[in-house]
């Protein structure tokens, strides 16, 4: 099971497998997440990308640009976290999209790459309260809030 996420504000995940059964820091199950917009959590040197969970103004080791990696806005996503979103959803066999409008691009189009398949059978779930323009192709459109779904 793989998570591709399009905010910043997840901390923690609670998983339902017995194994991650807990709360766990996202940096730890990096394989299971793809963080499309980037993870508040930790700070990198944009110069000799050292790590750190304690934010500074620079880093500590060579005083360059210290900063979450986030992607702010008029930034471009990391073409390498797109591809593996991207392969993610080809893979796929089933896809469940929760909470979101499916119209900040080019998150909103990841789902097509699941839909996209003529040689075998995508399931697709949309929870939403509102339809989105992929409401009609999605297998089935659950009307219900993110949380209220989730619980």
């Amino acid at each position: 099971m793989s998570h591709i996420l399009s905010t910043t504000d997840y901390t923690k995940l609670k998983f339902a497998d017995s194994d991650l059964n807990r709360y766990v820091p996202k940096t730890k199950v990096a394989k299971l997440i793809i963080e499309l917009h980037g993870n508040p959590e930790y700070y990198y040197c944009e110069s000799c990308k050292y790590e750190s969970i304690t934010p500074a103004s620079e880093c500590p080791k060579c005083q360059g640009i210290f900063r979450p990696p986030i992607i702010w806005f008029n930034e471009s996503l990391k073409p390498n976290t797109i591809n593996k979103a991207v392969s993610l959803m080809q893979e796929a066999d089933i896809v469940i999209s929760i909470g979101t409008s499916l119209q900040v691009y080019p998150a909103a189009n990841l789902i097509t790459f699941a839909m996209d398949k003529t040689d075998k059978k995508i399931i697709t779930i949309e929870v939403n309260t509102n339809e989105t323009q992929y409401t009609r192709f999605i297998t089935y459109h659950v009307n219900k809030t993110a949380s209220s779904f989730l619980k």
